[in-house]
């Protein structure tokens, strides 16, 4: 229909206007100096991120497999120690939406540090990776902009509730939002589905190809229009676990995920 049809459209234009719209340019994190120095193309950025992801990722497996047993039991315990705090943080604020600078700094901070204890080696590769993902925290300008990613969690008196990420071997990915609607508070959920595309061991490219808004939301499709940011997304997993994953964009922009029971 029309109003399905205008939305789509928004989608191709945010997707022309960039290759990761769906985690816009933050000011800070630390990959933020190597990809932004000079006069580097989209190309050229990529290239260096993904070179960046890959050389920290081989330093940080060999001093693992350096480590002794003693070290590695301390470690495990510092490891836990971060979820710990991690998901006190997560219950205190939730996905991160109204949460201060200073508590997004903390999170960014822990982040950084649980980075360290990654132990898998090729995460695109790792059925780790698939399944059902929940995200419980990011400091994605877009997202927080539109509290969420279709842009309807920003109106007025509405809630937003969760955003679902399933992620399959085959090469697809759904995600979806479910937001609370004002008055009744009733649920309404609406499905993202596209593709994710391996770069390298660390790096993937997830596409979004297919919008279906939960009934009561299409009406209001064209007053989002091209004010969607969810077109595509360039994310570099960086921990991986039975339990967590935590990405990041070029820009430095993270998701954390929780998987889903």
């Amino acid at each position: 229909d029309m109003s399905r049809s205008m939305l789509l459209v928004g989608l191709m234009v945010a997707m022309q206007g960039s290759v990761s719209t769906f985690v816009v340019h933050p000011n800070h994190g630390h990959l933020q100096k190597v990809l932004h120095s000079g006069q580097a193309t989209t190309c050229q950025s990529r290239t260096t991120f993904h070179q960046l992801i890959a050389a920290r990722s081989s330093v940080r497996l060999e001093a693992k497999k350096k480590k002794s047993g003693d070290v590695e039991v301390s470690n495990k315990r510092k490891e836990k120690q971060l979820i710990d705090d991690i998901r006190s943080l997560v219950d205190r604020v939730g996905i991160g939406f109204d949460a201060s600078e200073q508590e997004i700094s903390e999170m960014d901070g822990m982040l950084a540090e649980l980075e360290e204890f990654n132990a898998v080696e090729n995460p695109t590769r790792s059925a780790k990776l698939w399944g059902r993902w929940e995200l419980v925290f990011t400091n994605s300008p877009a997202m927080l902009k539109n509290r969420g990613l279709t842009g309807f969690g920003s109106f007025p008196f509405v809630k937003f509730k969760s955003i679902i990420q399933t992620l399959s071997s085959t090469g697809k990915a759904e995600t979806e939002e479910v937001l609370l609607m004002p008055v009744t508070g009733a649920p309404v959920t609406s499905f993202l589905s596209g593709n994710i595309t391996v770069v390298n061991q660390q790096v993937f490219e997830q596409s979004y190809e297919n919008v279906n808004l939960a009934s009561m939301l299409q009406a209001q499709s064209q007053i989002v229009g091209s004010g969607v940011y969810f077109s595509k997304a360039v994310l570099a997993i960086t921990y991986l676990t039975e339990d967590f994953r935590v990405c990041r964009s070029p820009s430095g922009a993270f998701f954390l995920f929780r998987r889903c029971k």
